[in-house]
């Protein structure tokens, strides 16, 4: 059974946040540097290319963060790559819809996660496949389908509907908290991540 909103925020610690936020902020920023694709080449990407090439940057991200990140491990069954954190929650990192919903091809994995089962894909290799997380995504908005601007979310599936869903605020995980109650006192709260130069420092996730 996955897990409330209210204890996912208890347990999203300020390393656990930061890690999910650098990871989008980072890949989000990396599809958009010259130094990998040019304009015109950014220009001959349909939405699935786009989707595809920055989840692949954040993952990437993700990935190269985890020596930082003891308690967080990296989990890969077929071209499924998720994050284990404390081994309580599963990560999948990916673009949203507007209405917070995430556009999988239904294969039996995507399912699975969707259903907050445990996928059937794959044989038991090790303990490690019994276990029960709960599965959230770390999604990401798009303000348009060109923009370098998006909004930040943590949504629980659960078969059909999203269980539960939290806007990330960017700069401080106190903020988020506090944003985030019981009450949903900030879900009139509209935080947008503005993407900067290397160089700079980002004010919020991307």
């Amino acid at each position: 059974m996955a897990i409330s909103k209210q204890k996912f925020l208890g347990f999203l610690t300020q390393g656990r946040f930061d890690f999910v936020r650098d990871s989008v902020v980072g890949g989000l920023g990396d599809y958009e540097d010259p130094a990998f694709y040019s304009d015109a080449a950014r220009r001959d990407h349909g939405p699935y290319e786009r989707a595809l090439l920055r989840r692949c940057h954040i993952v990437a991200r993700a990935n190269r963060a985890l020596p930082d990140h003891p308690d967080i491990r990296i989990r890969k069954r077929g071209s499924r790559v998720t994050f284990i954190v404390a081994d309580t929650v599963e990560i999948s990192f990916k673009k949203l819809d507007k209405k917070l919903r995430t556009r999988n091809y239904p294969t039996q994995s995507a399912l699975a996660f969707h259903a907050q089962e445990a996928s059937p894909t794959l044989p038991l290799l090790s303990l490690d496949d019994l276990e029960q997380t709960t599965h959230v995504f770390a999604g990401y908005v798009p303000v348009s389908d060109f923009a370098t601007e998006f909004e930040l979310f943590f949504t629980c599936p659960e078969k059909g509907r999203n269980m539960w869903e939290a806007r990330l605020e960017g700069a401080s995980i106190d903020a988020f908290l506090r944003a985030n109650t019981v009450t949903d006192a900030a879900s009139e709260v509209k935080v947008r991540t503005h993407l900067v130069g290397k160089n700079e420092s980002a004010d919020e996730s991307g």
